[in-house]
């Protein structure tokens, strides 16, 4: 690529040689530049039939503009998205940053505690501002889909690996309440693979993942896909292994400072989902979490308050 290193760039370069072009040419370089998300996220042929140009105009345009090849010029659209996604530096290793941390919040100085103070304020501030971002990234409508997918799955399989495993775990245990046609998929003798087996079109896999993306998860999200079933990805990036193949996705922020990437926003949103699901349950959500109510007070599942009367029949 001949310098270029981001849109605004990319944008006055085809200014300055707009008028060489063709007719044809001219509004391909138009539709690049006013669609730059779909650029990043649609193939080439997706474009053109999304522009009403043939692929081949593409083509012609990215060897106009100076380019090797359209992945080439495709490129700056996709790290422009990274960028507006917060996912920069997601590969950063967590050694560099753990250092970073312990120079910035390592010592207390003065009676409010420094340095320390300072850092838990940022923490916290970065985790309230995740929420907000994640609550901008999804649009209700996106949400309300993605409902519609899980409310018409006839299994529900859940997976996160490592660090996305609570969140998957809350999904299905709540979800349990209401529902019985959850599987959530655990690792326990390397059997995630195994249980996807006969997974079909009825069914649908949420995956959950974020940068550095688990490969058993990315694995069981292209399984799932080639094996026609619906795909819900949460994921902190429209480019993740997972994103690029789903038929729906929502994204988190998981931005912190600390060494690790923050796992709220994904909470705070899967808790939306349930609340949704409920929402729009109606009766039979209703009948199903009375039923999960008796049954966990039948086991005692809960330590009980020592004003309440089952408190005497628990001592």
């Amino acid at each position: 690529m001949d310098g270029l290193s981001d849109i605004g760039q990319l944008s006055g370069r085809i200014s300055s040689r707009f008028e060489a072009l063709s007719p044809q040419l001219r509004n391909a370089a138009r539709y690049l530049l006013d669609h730059p998300d779909d650029v990043a996220l649609r193939s080439m042929r997706d474009i053109a039939q999304a522009a009403g140009l043939p692929a081949v105009t593409f083509v012609r345009l990215t060897r106009a503009l100076g380019f090797a090849d359209y992945a080439e010029l495709r490129n700056l659209f996709q790290n422009r998205l990274r960028e507006a996604n917060g996912s920069g530096n997601g590969g950063r290793p967590y050694s560099l940053k753990a250092r970073d941390l312990q120079r910035r919040g390592g010592t207390s100085s003065g009676s409010d505690g420094g340095d320390s103070a300072a850092l838990l304020k940022e923490l916290f501030g970065a985790e309230m501002d995740n929420v907000q971002l994640t609550y901008e990234k999804n649009h209700p409508e996106a949400l309300t889909k993605a409902v519609e997918l899980i409310e018409g799955a006839a299994r529900v399989c859940i997976l996160g690996q490592r660090s996305c495993y609570p969140i998957a775990f809350f999904f299905a245990y709540v979800y349990r309440l209401f529902r019985t046609n959850a599987v959530l998929l655990q690792s326990g003798g390397g059997m995630v693979l195994d249980e996807l087996r006969g997974i079909g079109r009825n069914d649908l896999l949420i995956a959950i993942s974020m940068a550095p993306y688990s490969t058993e998860t990315v694995r069981a999200a292209r399984f799932t896909h080639d094996e026609g079933a619906r795909l819900l990805a949460l994921t902190d990036d429209p480019l993740s292994p997972i994103a690029r193949i789903a038929d729906r996705t929502l994204l988190v922020a998981p931005g912190t400072p600390s060494f690790f990437h923050s796992i709220v926003s994904p909470i705070a949103l899967v808790q939306a989902l349930l609340a949704l699901l409920v929402a729009r349950g109606g009766k039979d959500a209703l009948a199903a979490i009375e039923r999960s109510e008796r049954q966990l007070e039948r086991f005692q599942a809960y330590w009980p308050d020592e004003g309440s009367p089952q408190s005497g029949r628990s001592r």
